[in-house]
């Protein structure tokens, strides 16, 4: 009910001692005198349920009477207040019989509400006898009737009645007591245990070391019930118990497997730092076992902790590659299984990471190949993953988009918000979203990114609430929908965003763009300095936060700026070969600001011959804009308007600010040039530049193209 939001805490003060007064007249239907009210006041200081509590004591005592039609009292000094809420408690539990003492005791252990049936077990007490004793607590107002599913059962009626009754236990018979309520819900509900498989967990988890090995059975299958229910939380505490347990019974076995299904909740909630941290303390007990490399358990793990250094948002564990590889080489000459296959895929997307991109490409092969031979939907899913990964790594945006589309098809090919989320879908959704901004599908982008947006937010988990929010602004800002992209752009900076993974440089980049085509140069100067501070490990796989800096003091022309930030972005060129293209073009760009333009032309050149045939429309188009770029600072205006026309065409399906930046440019030369018609068409691409800067709010670069515009009003 928390995670949907569908109630919320109202925090309630303590009374004031007027309005102990005011609730004190109430209670008594009459108005009382303000030394009484003050005396309960000091005592209770204000708190409403011990104000109740101290009355109904008070009444019972005699100290407060009724009196021909009124309440009367003794002295205040002969009241003798309770001081404390157990006292008032105690001495109302103390006129209960002994038998009715012993049944609130149990009650109390089962919980703030319970069934007599339990009670009648635990206790060995006749179920009249048991009846008559909670009959005697209701008339005492300790606890009240209520129903409990289509039965009738009862309720403290209040947590501090169950709280004192359970503290005046000492820890050796409450653990027992634990352990009898445990056994006895285990015969009430045998054959529907898992409807009450919370209340079993919490009893045998409180029982201790006498019953281990129930108190950690139960919790894990609490904690996996919690789990598919998106109560993160929840199954995080019921491991927790369950280790304790594991750890209080010395049985290592037991503790492995436990940090195993912490690992695998936490990679459920794409908390995948602690998913390998967890897998790590795994594998640490299995081998103080003794337990040897090559065993199927240890190598299940060593493909966890790779596959949970894996995915986007996610920092390669430094062993997840000599994991993967291990698991690879122990099971090669064994029959082929899963473990094979999850193997493979695993080491080909980490070899894909460390710029291997030749083995990487063998790996990916062998994976779908052997997983066809299983039959395996699921690793054959995984082993397209590893491909589309080796794909987008080496900038092969045909293959890249039929892998996605077939590990797309295998996952059902549904979008929906209430599709059950399982870890991978992230990294689904992040290839899904790349591949329909590579291919101009703006509409396919943004309803992907809100899909996985609600996802997200449903599993309640930081990493991927981060991870959905950068593709947000990733979308939103190709779609021209620059104020909702701030908006999102916003809670990215915030929460510190992991630099040189998955999207966040290129999302950071057009952070910086927003910002400064907004005449934001205070922020996006701030911008700028956060990102050049940022740390992370060299090289980069992706776009880095010290190159995203670059691109927005590019954005900015300030000179000095890129001369300091350059030296140290050259040294930091990412692994990926599509990352690379554009730390290519950015550097290029920013040896042209300052001068050298042969640096530019070489820069360029190295581009144009890693770009394979096969790289996007947007990719092909910034390189043609580029060296346009390049022939006009070389005055060839004719060169320059070739490129800046292609860089037009290339970009043709995505009316965005680098197209209007495009028009901008050619429109600039076109006006230097001045041959016939070239005025003409200058003012009109200006004009379209115009237009969707406004549209954008993009103040500075509309300012910019608008004084370009009217100085070209009439013939020179």
């Amino acid at each position: 009910m928390n995670r949907e939001r569908l109630f919320y805490r109202l925090p309630l003060r303590r009374l004031s001692e007027e309005d102990t007064r005011t609730l004190l007249s109430g209670l008594f239907a009459e108005d009382v005198s303000q030394d009484l009210a003050g005396a309960v006041y000091r005592e209770t200081e204000g708190n409403p349920f011990f104000i109740e509590e101290v009355v109904k004591a008070l009444v019972e005592e005699g100290k407060i009477y009724r009196e021909a039609g009124r309440w009367q009292r003794l002295k205040i000094e002969e009241l003798e207040i309770p001081q404390s809420v157990k006292a008032v408690i105690g001495r109302r539990v103390h006129k209960a019989s002994e038998t009715c003492r012993r049944v609130l005791t149990i009650a109390a252990i089962i919980g703030r509400e319970f069934d007599p049936e339990a009670l009648v077990q635990v206790s060995q007490l006749e179920e009249d006898s048991v009846l008559d004793a909670l009959d005697d607590a209701v008339r005492l107002q300790l606890i009240r009737e209520m129903k409990i599913g289509r039965g009738a059962g009862y309720t403290f009626e209040h947590a501090l009645i169950r709280q004192t009754l359970y503290e005046s236990l000492n820890v050796r018979r409450r653990a027992r007591l634990h352990q009898q309520v445990g056994e006895a819900l285990e015969a009430l509900y045998r054959t529907r245990l898992d409807d009450h498989i919370e209340e079993l967990a919490y009893h045998f988890g409180e029982a201790g070391p006498a019953t281990a090995a129930k108190g950690i059975e139960y919790n894990l299958r609490a904690a996996r019930k919690a789990a598919t229910l998106y109560a993160m939380e929840e199954a995080e505490r019921r491991l927790m118990v369950g280790l304790e347990l594991s750890e209080a019974a010395a049985d290592p076995a037991a503790r492995a497997n436990v940090l195993k299904e912490l690992g695998d909740l936490y990679f459920q909630f794409v908390e995948n730092r602690r998913a390998v941290d967890a897998y790590q303390r795994a594998l640490d007990v299995l081998k103080g076992q003794g337990i040897q490399q090559s065993a199927d358990e240890v190598l299940r793990l060593y493909c966890k902790v790779a596959e949970a250094s894996a995915g986007f948002g996610a920092a390669a564990a430094p062993e997840a590659t000599v994991y993967a590889q291990t698991a690879v080489d122990t099971l090669r000459d064994r029959p082929d299984s899963p473990l094979k296959a999850r193997a493979l895929s695993l080491l080909a997307i980490h070899r894909a990471r460390a710029g291997d991109l030749a083995n990487a490409r063998i790996h990916a092969e062998e994976a779908v190949a052997l997983a066809s031979r299983l039959e395996d939907q699921d690793e054959l899913a995984m082993a397209y993953r590893a491909v589309a990964y080796v794909h987008r790594s080496s900038n092969e945006w045909d293959q890249f988009h039929e892998a996605v589309q077939k590990r797309f098809a295998l996952r059902g090919g549904i979008l929906a918000a209430d599709v059950a989320f399982t870890p991978v879908d992230a990294d689904l959704y992040a290839d899904l979203i790349l591949g329909y901004v590579s291919g101009g599908d703006l509409a396919g982008t943004e309803h992907a990114a809100r899909e996985f947006l609600k996802l997200a937010e449903k599993l309640r988990s930081p990493s991927a609430v981060q991870l959905a929010t950068i593709l947000m602004v990733f979308s939103l800002f190709f779609s021209n929908q620059w104020e909702e992209a701030r908006d999102f752009a916003g809670r990215v900076i915030d929460r510190a965003p992991v630099s040189g993974v998955g999207f966040a440089g290129r999302t950071l980049s057009f952070i910086g763009v927003m910002l400064v085509g907004r005449g934001e140069d205070e922020r996006a100067r701030a911008h700028i300095a956060g990102l050049e501070a940022a740390s992370y490990a060299l090289p980069p796989e992706h776009i880095g936060s010290r190159q995203a800096a670059l691109a927005t003091a590019l954005m900015l022309a300030d000179v000095e700026l890129v001369k300091r930030l350059l030296p140290r972005v050259e040294a930091e060129k990412p692994r990926c070969l599509t990352c690379a293209f554009t730390f290519r073009l950015w550097t290029a760009h920013a040896r042209l600001l300052l001068g050298d333009l042969a640096g530019a032309q070489m820069i360029l050149d190295e581009a144009q011959s890693e770009a394979s045939g096969q790289a996007p429309s947007l990719h092909i188009g910034d390189l043609a804009y580029h060296r346009g770029l390049v022939a006009e600072a070389r005055s060839d205006l004719d060169g320059a308007l070739r490129h800046l026309e292609d860089a037009l065409l290339e970009r043709a399906r995505q009316e965005d600010v680098f197209r209007a930046i495009y028009r901008e440019e050619a429109g600039r030369i076109l006006l230097a040039r001045g041959r016939p018609g070239d005025r003409e068409r200058g003012r009109q691409l200006l004009g379209e530049a115009i237009a969707t800067y406004r549209a954008l709010g993009a103040r500075r670069f509309e300012a910019r193209a608008r004084a370009l515009f009217d100085s070209a009003a009439s013939p020179q």
